[in-house]
C-alpha cells in the first residue's frame, strides 16, 4: 500500500488532538480524589483517543481509496493493450489472408 504524505494541515491537526488526551490524563492524575473531575478527565481522554484514532483511519482509508484507484487503473490499461495487441494480431493475419 501506497501511503500518501500528510499535509500541514492534518500535521497541525494531530498534533493539536494529541494534547487532549494528555490533558485528560494530567486531569485524572491531578484531582484522581474528586469524582466529579475524575469522570471529566476520563472524558476528555476518551474523546482524544478517539479524535486521533479517527483521523489516522481517515487517512489510511484516503490511502486505501487510492490504492483501489490505482489498482483499477492498472487493470484497465492492461486489457486495453491487450485488446490492441488482439486487434494487430488480426489485422496481421487478414493481411496474410
Amino acid at each position: 500500500m501506497e501511503f500518501k504524505k500528510w499535509d500541514k494541515f492534518e500535521k497541525i491537526l494531530f498534533s493539536l488532538l494529541a494534547i487532549v488526551p494528555i490533558l485528560g490524563l494530567t486531569i485524572v492524575i491531578l484531582f484522581w480524589y474528586d469524582i466529579m473531575q475524575l469522570l471529566v478527565g476520563v472524558t476528555i481522554s476518551g474523546v482524544g483517543f478517539i479524535l486521533i484514532f479517527d483521523l489516522m483511519i481517515n487517512v489510511v482509508g484516503i490511502n486505501r481509496q487510492n490504492d483501489e484507484n490505482n489498482r483499477y487503473t492498472n487493470q484497465n490499461c492492461s486489457n486495453f493493450l491487450l485488446n490492441i495487441s488482439k486487434i494487430e494480431s488480426e489485422e496481421k493475419q487478414v493481411i496474410k489472408t
